[in-house]
């Protein structure tokens, strides 16, 4: 490992596992040394404006901009539930729920709305806002139900789906109960990075794909 390689991995996260996957030099460049920028366009400006906005609005009842007004019907609630927004949450190596700040953090993550019921506790509803394109896929939430089983063992029966503000609409209801197969996948993952990590810099290499145009690791021989 070179003088310029970090010491140490960053926790485990959705993001940092995505980009290991969409392109390990990316990973090395973003998550682990940190070195460039993740790439920001005005359309994930936008999107951290809305969690903002949805977040005052369902923590402090604060009305919605008018450019989210229309996505009011999304967000209409049940009485008896227990709302929560923007749950920063984190977990040890061995399954504990620690700090998200905490030195031993091993995975971190945030919860965009929580829904729980005192009269069912042992039930949970995870929702997540996305503002771009409809793609179903439900590892950012099977990572949220982890979490939220680590900070509330007792929550073992959980669903949950993402809200595409951009076609205002609920999408599909995930079955996210099955956290200790989230957890396994989560290590197995983790074990490639990190005998990757030994060897340093070499062993992320580029993997070309339709993202490339978007990467923000411009000295990369793929990016256009």
């Amino acid at each position: 490992m070179d003088a310029k390689t970090p010491t140490r991995l960053p926790a485990v996260s959705y993001t940092f596992h995505r980009n290991w996957e969409n392109c390990p030099r990316q990973a090395w460049h973003v998550n682990i040394a940190r070195d460039i920028a993740p790439a920001e366009t005005e359309a994930m400006r936008w999107g951290t404006r809305a969690h903002a906005a949805l977040e005052k609005h369902l923590s402090r009842g604060e009305e919605l901009p008018p450019e989210l007004a229309h996505h009011a019907h999304l967000y209409q609630f049940p009485v008896g539930y227990e709302v929560d927004a923007e749950l920063k949450l984190g977990m040890r190596e061995d399954g504990s729920y620690c700090d998200f700040f905490a030195p031993d953090v091993w995975l971190r993550g945030v919860i965009d709305v929580l829904l729980t019921k005192p009269t069912q506790p042992d039930w949970a509803v995870i929702i997540d806002h996305k503002t771009g394109k409809i793609r179903e896929d439900p590892t950012e939430l099977r990572i949220h139900a982890l979490l939220l089983h680590a900070y509330n063992p007792q929550i073992v029966n959980v669903k949950g789906w993402y809200n595409w503000l951009r076609d205002n609409v609920m999408g599909r209801v995930y079955d996210l109960s099955d956290t200790e197969k989230t957890f396994v996948e989560l290590q197995c993952t983790r074990f490639d990075i990190e005998r990757a990590f030994t060897l340093g810099a070499r062993a992320f290499p580029p993997r070309q794909s339709g993202l490339c145009s978007w990467c923000s690791v411009k000295h990369c021989e793929f990016h256009p």
